[in-house]
């Protein structure tokens, strides 16, 4: 008689009961695990709730609101406000935008900068005005 043969020859109901109690439990948190694998949104029947874009089959999103019409005249004598991250717009360009307008009038004095997202959301819950606001970098 082997070593092995001694452990399952003197492994007790009680043990076994002990040691599979573990797999027991686990068995279903494993099925729980599997079903969460699967894609969101996607049903028992393998369809989704959704079309999916691809080039063959090309998807128009939603809008939310109504687009500003082409044809909109540029507001004059308007200062323009931009909240960005540090460092994110090169003030070039935004001297070149202004000049470009300046028959409308349209002015910039500098841009609110900002380091973290926090630090963003804190100065529009302060009341801070952004005409132009960049949300990630």
């Amino acid at each position: 008689m082997g070593p092995d043969d001694r452990w399952a020859h003197d492994l007790s109901r009680r043990d076994f009961l002990k040691r599979t109690a573990g797999a027991a439990v686990a068995i279903p948190a494993a099925a729980e695990i599997l079903a969460a694998c699967t894609k969101p949104g996607s049903t028992s029947s393998g369809e989704l709730p959704y079309k999916l874009a691809r080039p063959e089959n090309p998807v128009t999103l939603p809008m939310n609101g109504e687009p500003i019409s082409s044809d909109t005249p540029i507001e004059q004598g308007a200062e323009l406000q931009i909240l960005n991250w540090s460092q994110y717009m090169w003030k070039y360009v935004l001297r070149q935008f202004v000049e470009a307008h300046q028959a409308e009038g349209i002015t910039y004095t500098a841009a609110s900068t900002f380091q973290n997202m926090d630090e963003a959301v804190a100065k529009l819950e302060a009341g801070q005005k952004a005409d132009v606001f960049f949300p990630t970098i």
